[in-house]
C-alpha cells in the first residue's frame, strides 16, 4: 500500500512532534517535509521508512495537495 508522508504518519499514530524529535530535526522542518517531499534526502527518507517499518517503494514521496 503506498501511501503519503502524512498518511503513513497518522496510520503509525505518530505526531508531528514526535517524527520530529526521533528524526532529530525542528517540527517545522518535518512539517514542511510532508507539505514538500521533494527536499527530503535519501538518507532521511530511509530512516522514515525504517521508522514506519515500510520500504520506500511504500510512500508517495509527493505533495500531498
Amino acid at each position: 500500500m503506498t501511501l503519503t508522508l502524512k498518511q503513513w504518519r497518522r496510520v503509525k499514530e505518530i505526531s508531528q512532534a514526535q517524527m520530529a524529535s526521533i528524526l532529530g530535526v525542528h517540527v517545522n522542518t518535518y512539517q514542511k517535509w510532508e507539505e514538500d517531499p521533494d527536499k527530503i534526502s535519501i538518507g532521511m527518507a530511509l530512516q522514515i521508512a525504517g521508522i514506519f517499518g515500510v520500504t520506500l517503494d511504500d510512500i508517495a514521496f509527493q505533495r500531498d495537495d
